[in-house]
Order: C-alpha cells, then sequence, then structure tokens
C-alpha cells in the first residue's frame, strides 16, 4: 500500500473532474490506506506539507532553509501532523531521500527519517532505502592520530593540556592484570550551569518578532511589465509617508477592489525590486493549496491604519528588516501560519488579534502569506 502511495506522490497531482490536485490525491490514498489520512485531524496541515514536497521534489525550496526550520519543528514532535503517523510524513520523507546525505547536520530530522523509514520497511524503491548508521562519525582507535594509538598500546600517559591520563591500566587489564584507579590529583571543582530558557522553542519561534499591521491602500494600479503583480501605495500611519508595494494579486483582484481597503501588511522586510518597482513589504493573503483562491486578510471592523497583529504570549517587539533575513525568521513562523475553518487566521494555536478583535479571510483552512 506504501508502494501504491509512493506512486501517486511522485505523480505529483491527479487531474480528474477538476478537482484540486491534493484534493484528488488525498481520494486516492484513502481508498489504499485510509488511516494514512483518516489519523489527521487536520487536513489544512496535510495539504501544506504536501504542497512543501512537491516543491522540494521540483528543486523550487531552499533545502538547507527547510532542514533547518524541520529541523525546529521536530524538536518535540515524532510526526508531521498532530501524533500519528500519515500520508505528510510518507510524502516529504520521499522527497528527502535525494538529500540524504545532507541529513546528519540536522538531528531532529536524522531521529524522524529513522522513525519513519522504521515505518516504511517492506516497500520498494527510494521510500525502502535503508539509512547507513556510519552517516555520524564514530571515534574509534582508527581514528586517533598514530603517535597516540602507540602510546596507548605501550600503557604509557597522553598528556593534553596539562591533564593526563594513565593508559597503564587499561594495557594492565587487556593483559589480565589487575588495574588500579590513577589518584585523583584535585577534585575538579564543578561548574556552575547556567540556567535553560524556560522554553527554547518560543525565543525561536517568536511571531511577535514579525511586524504584521494594518495599512490602507490609497492607490491601486496594474504594473505595466509585469502581468501578474499589481502596485500599491499603502499608508500605514508612518511618519515617513506612504509605502510603494507590488503584490501577485493581479489574477484575483482588480485595482478599484483594492482601493480603499484595510489590509494585514507585513512590515518589517527588506525592501527589494520586483520588476524594476521598489516593495517596501507584503500584503498578507489566505490561499488555498494550488493558489487559485486567493483572498485578502482582513482586519477586525473597529482596527485602525497603524494597529499593530499581537498574539497571545509573545508581546517582543519587531526584529529589524535585516535580522528578520538573516535569521529567516519569517521561513520559520510561516508553516504554521493558516486559517482556521471559519477564516480566523492563526499562527500555530495562536490568533492574529487587534484589540478584542481577529483578523479572519472569507477563506478556511488556507494557507497564510
Amino acid at each position: 500500500r506504501i508502494n501504491r502511495i509512493l506512486a501517486l506522490i511522485q505523480c505529483g497531482k491527479i487531474e480528474s473532474d477538476g478537482h484540486q490536485p491534493h484534493t484528488q490525491l488525498k481520494a486516492e490514498i484513502r481508498k489504499s490506506c485510509p488511516q494514512l489520512i483518516d489519523n489527521c485531524t487536520s487536513d489544512a496541515e496535510v495539504s501544506q506539507w504536501l504542497s512543501l514536497s512537491k516543491r522540494i521534489s521540483e528543486n523550487k525550496e531552499n533545502i538547507q532553509a527547510v532542514l533547518e526550520t524541520l529541523n525546529h519543528f521536530l524538536c518535540t514532535r515524532s510526526y508531521l501532523v498532530n501524533t500519528a503517523f500519515s500520508v505528510a510524513d510518507v510524502a516529504v520523507f520521499e522527497c528527502l531521500q535525494v538529500h540524504i546525505k545532507e541529513i546528519p547536520t540536522y538531528p531532529e530530522v536524522y531521529r524522524w527519517i529513522l522513525h519513519i523509514s522504521s515505518l516504511c520497511t517492506g516497500c520498494t524503491g527510494v521510500v525502502g532505502r535503508q539509512i547507513s548508521p556510519t552517516l555520524f562519525p564514530v571515534l574509534g582507535k582508527h581514528t586517533l592520530p598514530e603517535a597516540a594509538q602507540k602510546s596507548v598500546a605501550d600503557g604509557k600517559k597522553v598528556v593534553k593540556k596539562d591533564k593526563t591520563v594513565d593508559n597503564s591500566s587499561v594495557a594492565a587489564n587487556s593483559k589480565g592484570g589487575e588495574t588500579t584507579k590513577p589518584k585523583a590529583e584535585k577534585a575538579a571543582k564543578p561548574k556552575e550551569k547556567k540556567p535553560a530558557p524556560s522554553n527554547p522553542a518560543s525565543s525561536e519561534l517568536d511571531p511577535s518578532k514579525l511586524d504584521f499591521r494594518v495599512g490602507r491602500i490609497v492607490r491601486c494600479w496594474e504594473h505595466p511589465d509585469a502581468e501578474k503583480l499589481l502596485c500599491e501605495e499603502i499608508d500605514l500611519g508612518e511618519s515617513t509617508g506612504h509605502r510603494s508595494i507590488a503584490s501577485g494579486l493581479r489574477a484575483h483582484y482588480k485595482p478599484e477592489e483594492m482601493e480603499g481597503r484595510l489590509v494585514i501588511v507585513l512590515a518589517n522586510l527588506k525592501d527589494r525590486t520586483m520588476v524594476g518597482f521598489k516593495s517596501q513589504g507584503m500584503v498578507v493573503c489566505a490561499s488555498n493549496v494550488d493558489h487559485s483562491v486567493v483572498k485578502l486578510l482582513e482586519p477586525p471592523e473597529n482596527a485602525a491604519v497603524g494597529d499593530r497583529v499581537t498574539f497571545d504570549g509573545f508581546d517582543g517587539e519587531p526584529a529589524a528588516p535585516s535580522a528578520v533575513a538573516k535569521k529567516k525568521i519569517l521561513e520559520k513562523i510561516l508553516p504554521d501560519m493558516r486559517t482556521s475553518e471559519d477564516g480566523v487566521a492563526m499562527w500555530s494555536s495562536h490568533v492574529f488579534k487587534i484589540g478584542n478583535g481577529v483578523c479572519k479571510a472569507p477563506l478556511g483552512n488556507a494557507t497564510v502569506g
């Protein structure tokens, strides 16, 4: 059954009756191995992982960034979705096979890979590939310098940075002689351990480092040289004036539909030029799996221009745009951004809040970005 699922995933999509690719794919998998779908309570999360696996297979993702984000994500998890083995695990596991040599530098991903491979035994193809236990270097006799090997054999002392280890006892033991413990010169003064952060994951994954703010689209027009882009002039209530932002929304909104609307803008990204147009942020939207439906994320009715989105439990200050880029903060936060069934925007289990209201989109179970 895993072989059939692997074949379906490698096809990338199933075109039938006008269904969205992942909808039909999941329907086919449910016929072969229903528990891989039924184990999941979040259909949107499964779709996100399936989309990611397809982009990895098509070399559309920076694999180092993906592995780094995945390593953090798996710190406290055994599976990608909920607490059960699912098609999301099979899909991502399969697409990472060609990058297997890079896995050992990411211990949490390596642990997960070994675990998922044990659940895929008996199948053919890359998903059944055995992973060598020697991917991690093992320190043995032959890895020691030649001089150190000789001193061990002769029962001599190996000296390193004023610390001595008497190997005569080791030699005696190997010859059947009695072993004696070397005298302790001085009791080592225990080092004081620094207190570990109460929640190391929260310091790494902190949505308050991203500056989501309410903006009003003052002017909008079609980019003259890019058929997918709209150009917007957006008021964020800043003393420096309005921002110019380019968005790939031309297939989903007309300029007149955009003008005057309140939107959510990610405001602490580095400026970049998009087909000759300087873009100073990102308009946040919700979209379905294949991005055929895209809807603007909307602030609550009582929101004002310049208001900032908050997340319960996270009250930090936004990071500088250079830090967002260097530390890949957006890339780490983005995989857990979604809408609930009724369209409420969320990061993980935390709602996008402004005052007492919540940000929403007219599209449930969607990805946000």
